[in-house]
C-alpha cells in the first residue's frame, strides 16, 4: 500500500496549499496489501488482502472471501480487527480477509458492461450481452486467486467463507449450488435472485433433487433488508415502466422463500440462517450483513 504522509509533511501541505494533493493518497490499513491480477480471459482484477496479528494455527487461517470488495473489505476488516483485539473474549477466530475488486472499481469494459455485471450473473435466455460470467469468474478465484494468497500465507482450505451483496449475493448463491466444495460457510445479502428470470432457482432444484456429499457440513446465511421490497400501494405509485421490475424483483419474499425451501431439506441438507434486517434498503442494509457474515463464517 501506499506510504502515509507523516504529521508535519501533512501540516506542511496545507500551509503550502497543496493538501488537495494530500488528500488524494490513499488511506493504509494495518496487515495489509494490495494487487491486481488477470484472467485467464485478461480481465484484470484487483486483490485487496488483510490478515490478522496471531499467528496461523497449525492447519492454517480461515479466510473470508468478499465481494465488491471496495465496499465490503474495509467494513469487515474494521469488524474483524474489533474482534481479535477482544483476545479470548472474542466471537470470531482470526482469518485472512480477501476483497475483490476492479482496478476502476467496476468500470465499464469494451462491451459496456462493468466488471460485477459480467463476473457476477449467471448464464440466461434473453440477459444483456457481455453477463453471464460468473463461473469464469468462480474458475479465476479457485485456480489462480486462492494458490497465489496460500502462497504468502497458510490458509485452511477446509475452511473458506465467501460473502456477496445484490449482484454478489446472486454468484454467492450460484457458488454453493455448483460448487459444493469450495466455501464451508456462504453468505448471500440482499441476493439477485429475480436475475434471468429465476436462473438461479433452476440450480437450487437440481442441488436439492440430488444433494452433493458433505452438504450437511455446509453453512449458509441469507439476509436482506425489510425495506428491500415495496408494498402494493407503493408499486402502484411508481412509473408504469419501473412497476413490473418492482414486483418481479420481490426481494425479501424471493430470499426467505428461498431460506424456507433450503432449511427443509432434513438433516443431510446445509445449516441455513435467515435474517430480515428491520428499516434497512438496499443500500444501508450492506453494513449489517457484513457484520453478521463476519461472525457467521469466523464463529469459534
Amino acid at each position: 500500500m501506499a506510504p502515509a504522509l507523516s504529521r508535519r509533511a501533512l501540516v506542511a501541505a496545507m500551509l503550502t496549499g497543496t493538501a488537495a494533493r494530500a488528500a488524494d493518497l490513499p488511506i493504509t490499513l494495518p496487515r495489509s496489501a494490495t494487487w491486481d491480477m488477470r484472467s485467464t480471459a485478461g480481465h484484470r482484477h484487483r486483490i485487496l488482502l488483510g490478515w490478522p496479528k496471531a499467528p496461523a494455527p497449525p492447519g492454517g487461517y480461515p479466510a473470508l472471501l468478499l465481494l465488491d470488495g471496495h465496499t465490503s473489505f474495509p467494513i469487515a476488516t474494521a469488524l474483524a480487527r474489533q474482534q481479535e483485539a477482544r483476545g479470548a473474549q472474542s466471537l470470531t477466530e482470526p482469518a485472512v480477509l480477501v476483497g475483490l475488486t476492479y482496478p476502476e472499481e467496476a468500470a465499464p469494459s469494451g462491451d459496456g458492461v462493468d466488471g460485477r455485471s459480467r463476473d457476477y450473473t449467471l448464464p440466461a435466455a434473453g440477459a444483456p450481452a457481455g453477463t453471464g460470467g460468473a463461473d469464469a469468474f468462480l474458475d479465476f478465484v479457485e485456480q489462480l486467486l486462492l494458490p497465489d494468497i496460500a502462497a504468502r500465507l497458510p490458509l485452511d482450505r477446509d475452511r473458506l467463507a465467501l460473502f456477496g451483496h445484490s449482484y454478489g449475493g446472486l454468484c454467492a448463491l450460484h457458488a454453493f449450488f455448483t460448487r459444493p466444495a469450495l466455501f464451508r460457510a456462504t453468505i448471500a445479502a440482499s441476493p439477485s435472485i429475480w436475475w434471468g428470470n429465476g436462473a438461479v432457482l433452476a440450480e437450487e432444484s437440481r442441488f436439492a433433487g440430488a444433494l452433493p456429499p458433505g452438504t450437511a457440513r455446509r453453512r449458509l446465511l441469507i439476509t436482506v433488508g425489510s425495506r428491500e421490497q415495496r408494498s402494493a400501494e407503493e408499486i402502484a405509485a411508481l412509473p408504469p415502466a419501473r412497476q413490473e421490475r418492482a414486483r418481479m424483483s420481490n426481494m425479501v419474499g424471493r430470499a426467505g422463500d428461498l431460506a424456507a425451501r433450503l432449511s427443509g431439506l432434513g438433516p443431510e441438507g446445509p445449516e441455513v440462517a435467515f435474517v430480515n434486517f428491520p428499516g434497512e434498503d438496499h443500500g444501508s442494509v450492506i453494513a449489517p450483513a457484513i457484520g453478521r457474515a463476519v461472525r457467521f463464517a469466523l464463529a469459534r
